[in-house]
């Protein structure tokens, strides 16, 4: 279980929290995906989706989630969350592994809560970088969401971002 085994996670998402924090949550995370924000990302994914297609003619067969799907998502996620795809294998190797169990314990092994650390310790960065200098993507706007003084803090950033990371990874797995 991800909230007993991974720190920090309880109370700080919105999958975590009850009113009147998960209104705080809510409308602060809102913010970022308002049409403005994301209409800059309509012809980037246009773009990805091309190259995910152009990669699969003239292939006779082929798995669907496995060799389309689920990497135009991840970089439909890249691309709005503003990570550089150069990082794309790293961190999707890290985000399975840390919502991995040992399927003999069920249990989180030491493997599992590393890449739990080294993906906290990746978004701190972002998001640092992303605070001393915002750019058009879902950690800027999270980083800068504000509503009457009130801003997210670092920790609810990154919990966030953790979020939006599992909702792409069940949606690859739908889509």
């Amino acid at each position: 279980n991800l909230m007993t085994e991974l720190p920090g996670r309880a109370g700080a998402t919105l999958g975590t929290t009850d009113p009147p924090r998960h209104d705080r949550l809510r409308g602060l995370i809102q913010h970022a995906f308002m049409k403005r924000n994301l209409e800059s990302l309509a012809e980037p994914i246009r773009d990805i989706a091309r190259d995910a297609a152009a990669s699969l003619r003239g292939v006779p067969r082929f798995d669907f989630i496995d060799t389309f799907s689920s990497k135009f998502t991840v970089r439909v996620l890249f691309a709005a969350l503003g990570l550089p795809l150069g990082d794309e294998l790293t961190v999707r190797e890290k985000a399975v592994l840390m919502v991995q169990s040992d399927p003999a314990t069920r249990a989180k092994g030491p493997e599992h809560i590393a890449a739990y650390h080294w993906m906290t310790e990746y978004a701190a960065g972002v998001i640092a970088e992303r605070r001393a200098r915002p750019l058009n993507d879902l950690i800027s706007h999270f980083s800068m969401a504000e509503i009457d003084g009130d801003r997210l803090d670092e920790r609810e950033v990154l919990l966030t971002r953790s979020e939006e990371r599992r909702v792409g990874k069940e949606c690859a797995t739908l889509c």
